[in-house]
């Protein structure tokens, strides 16, 4: 019979073992589709951003366009461009116009707008 302390367990061998590998892959895995999601949303998003932006650029010049035409000639109209459409109302009132250019961009997955308002004197 054997007398004193019991025997000591032995320490563990050093390294990862295979459920640590499993559980550090499906979390990068995780993590990656995550990121990848995220970056395919922001593209689209600066996408979209980049073409109101253009259009918007396309409604002050020709908000311009419609300032610089002689008072008397200022009438209500509309015209296509690349991205979407421009309308404008005059209306009199005492003394000056009002002037109301709508934009509308079209695009496949939803439409938006925007809308520049201008006084006109004579």
């Amino acid at each position: 019979m054997r007398t004193g302390p019991p025997p000591r367990p032995r320490p563990a061998r050093p390294g990862f073992t295979l459920i640590e590998l499993l559980v550090a892959l499906v979390f990068m895995v995780v993590v990656g589709a995550a990121i990848a999601s995220t970056s395919r949303l922001t593209a689209g998003v600066a996408t979209r951003a980049g073409l109101e932006l253009r259009l918007l650029e396309a409604s002050e010049s020709e908000l311009d366009r419609l300032l610089a035409i002689p008072y008397d000639s200022l009438v209500s109209g509309a015209r296509d461009v690349p991205l979407g459409r421009l309308e404008w109302t005059v209306a009199d009132s005492a003394g000056y116009r009002t002037v109301l250019l709508v934009t509308t961009l079209a695009l496949a997955d939803r439409t938006s707008g925007d809308t520049l308002f201008a006084y006109r004197l004579p």
